[in-house]
C-alpha cells in the first residue's frame, strides 16, 4: 500500500495545496524480515526534544543494506543506487558484512532474483534508464546531485565488499 501525507508547516504557511511538502508512505506485507528489529534512538537535535528522548523499533543496518541491494538488482532505480551508496558510506567497524551477505542471499532467494553483482547491473534491462533518469528523479531531493558515474564506480566497491573479495576497502 502506498500513500502520501501533505502538511502545512510554519515555514510554508502560504503555499498552495498542490505545492505542500509531503511524506511518502510505502507499506508492505510481503517483505520478509530476516533479522530481529532493533530499538534505536530518534535523532532530534531541536530544542523541543523530550528529556528522555524517543526510541523506535527499526531495521538493523544489515537488514536495511541487504534490502536496498536486493531492490537495486530487482528494479534498478536511481533512488536504489543512491541509497545503497549512501548506506555503504555510513558503515563503520561494527558493520557485519557476513550478516549482510547472508541476509541478502535470503532476500534474493525469496524474490527469486540473482545475488547482485556489477555484471548484472551493467546488463540489466533498465541500465540505460537508470542513467538517463538519474537527474530527473533525484535532483529535486538534494542541493547538488553527484554525477551518476561516481555512484556507479562506488557500486563496484560495494560489490567487492559484500562478495568478501576485499574487506580492506572501507570507502
Amino acid at each position: 500500500m502506498q500513500g502520501k501525507l501533505t502538511y502545512r508547516g510554519p515555514i510554508q504557511r502560504n503555499v498552495s495545496v498542490i505545492r505542500l511538502p509531503r511524506i511518502k508512505i510505502d507499506l508492505t506485507l510481503d517483505e520478509p524480515l530476516i533479522l530481529k528489529p532493533q530499538i534505536k534512538n530518534v535523532d532530534h537535535p531541536y530544542s523541543d526534544m523530550l528529556e528522555e528522548g524517543k526510541r523506535i523499533l527499526a531495521y538493523s543496518y544489515e537488514e536495511l543494506f541487504a534490502d536496498k541491494l536486493r531492490a537495486l538488482i530487482q528494479r534498478l532505480r536511481p533512488r536504489d543506487l543512491y541509497d545503497v551508496i549512501h548506506l555503504f558510506q555510513q558503515k563503520d567497524s561494527n558493520t557485519n558484512v557476513t550478516l549482510i551477505k547472508k541476509t541478502l542471499q535470503k532476500k534474493c532467494d525469496y524474490r527469486s532474483v540473482p545475488f547482485p553483482n556489477i555484471e548484472l547491473i551493467e546488463t540489466h534491462d533498465n541500465r540505460k534508464l537508470l542513467e538517463s533518469e538519474w537527474a530527473t528523479q533525484l535532483r529535486h531531493q538534494m542541493p547538488e546531485l553527484p554525477p551518476f558515474e561516481s555512484f556507479l564506480d562506488k557500486l563496484k566497491k560495494v560489490f567487492l565488499w559484500v562478495s568478501d573479495q576485499d574487506h580492506r576497502e572501507n570507502s
